[in-house]
């Protein structure tokens, strides 16, 4: 189904165009074949969590994991590559990768957001 306009994904759209980055979304289709999208988006590295004992990642010692990276993109280049359904909309699955200035993630969420029953925005965590 294709995801129609709106005027909350195009006003996404043209400020994606205006200051977002391209990242790629890539999905595996078969053994050697894969499905390709840019797409424009806003990334941001999520900011580190408390440690369960209320340290903070200074005061530990030895390697932190790679923080995690909030990518928010609209569905419209998805919609307009005919990116395989999932619960009838163009969006990605935990198992797409996402290529963020050229390093491949994975991906660990995907929030839709709906706006008057339009989708507006998809919001991805990812990792790596």
């Amino acid at each position: 189904m294709a995801i129609g306009s709106s005027r909350w994904r195009d006003a996404l759209d043209q400020r994606l165009r205006a200051v977002g980055q391209d990242i790629v979304i890539t999905r595996q289709t078969g053994p050697s074949t894969s499905q390709s999208v840019t797409c424009r988006a806003f990334v941001r590295t999520l900011l580190p969590q408390e440690d369960p004992r209320g340290l903070v990642p200074a005061q530990i010692s030895g390697p932190l994991a790679q923080p995690d990276m909030r990518v928010v993109i609209s569905g419209t280049e998805l919609d307009e590559a005919s990116w395989p359904l999932t619960d009838g909309y163009p969006l990605p699955i935990r198992s797409d990768k996402v290529t963020v200035a050229g390093k491949d993630r994975t991906i660990q969420l995907i929030t839709p957001i709906f706006v008057a029953d339009a989708l507006a925005r998809i919001d991805l965590t990812v990792r790596g």
